[in-house]
């Protein structure tokens, strides 16, 4: 994990960033804060800890509002499990969870970041949303995650979002699509037109490494790196890791298996 995000009121927003400003961490990032339009406050560092803080005063930017409403969210939280006694937060549902895990990687992350392999698809976001489908197949309300794929805007988007995710990943879970033919030949057409070999990942990976150029470990990065430029090596780091563990054009025929 390579930042942390936290959702509070908006109006305990200014209050959380200077508990945070006291408690050592910095604004050191590139990002103008507009609190009538970003939904995030800049990433927060602190020199001795690797993982920046964002504060959402919403979860997704409000163009989004028709995915995951914000009055429907704070409805739907549930108290977080496993933290110290003296500590107390709330977590998303599984299903707003998954929902927000599709929304942020497929449709609002779209081409920001330099290491997403193909068009709309960020491997590492993905791989997110993978993992969580398949630690909480049981607790998800599939119905209500379903409604996506119908969804006149974005049903599109999450057709092909979640059958990447277990074509790639190996998820399985309750939910079942039409007509996946003309899917399945793009998804081969994609992959095999961006490989000239299936075991040439330096070609796959070319443009991506070209932006961050030479590859540190991760106690390096830490060491060598501050702000945006770490995360954005970090992210790269994970995309390698994956690729490794899972290649890209093998689509996986066995169960998923978390990273470690």
């Amino acid at each position: 994990m390579y930042d942390l995000d936290l959702l509070v009121p908006p109006e305990k927003l200014d209050e959380g960033v200077r508990a945070l400003l006291e408690a050592g961490y910095q604004n050191i990032g590139k990002y103008q804060w507009n609190p009538a339009v970003n939904h995030h406050f800049p990433p927060l560092f602190h020199p001795k800890w690797p993982t920046s803080i964002e504060l959402h005063q919403w979860i997704m930017p409000r163009a989004f509002e028709t995915i995951l409403p914000s009055d429907e969210l704070w409805s739907d939280l549930r108290p977080l499990k496993g933290l110290p006694q003296n500590l107390s937060a709330l977590a998303l549902s599984p299903t707003s969870n998954t929902i927000h895990s599709f929304a942020h990687s497929a449709i609002h992350h779209t081409f920001l970041y330099p290491e997403c392999l193909f068009p709309r698809l960020d491997l590492k976001q993905l791989y997110n949303y993978s993992a969580f489908c398949h630690a909480n197949e049981k607790s998800i309300d599939w119905k209500r995650v379903d409604l996506l794929s119908k969804n006149s805007k974005y049903g599109a988007s999450f057709v092909t979002h979640h059958y990447l995710a277990t074509r790639l990943f190996g998820i399985q879970t309750p939910l079942q699509f039409d007509n996946l033919d003309k899917l399945e030949n793009k998804l081969l057409k994609t992959l095999w037109s961006v490989t000239k070999d299936e075991k040439d990942f330096s070609y796959l990976l070319r443009n991506a490494f070209n932006r961050v150029g030479r590859v540190y470990s991760q106690e390096s990065i830490m060491k060598r790196f501050p702000g945006d430029e770490r995360i954005k090596r970090l992210r790269f780091l994970l995309t390698l890791r994956l690729l490794k563990k899972y290649g890209v054009t093998g689509l996986v025929k066995k169960p998923f298996e978390p990273l470690h």
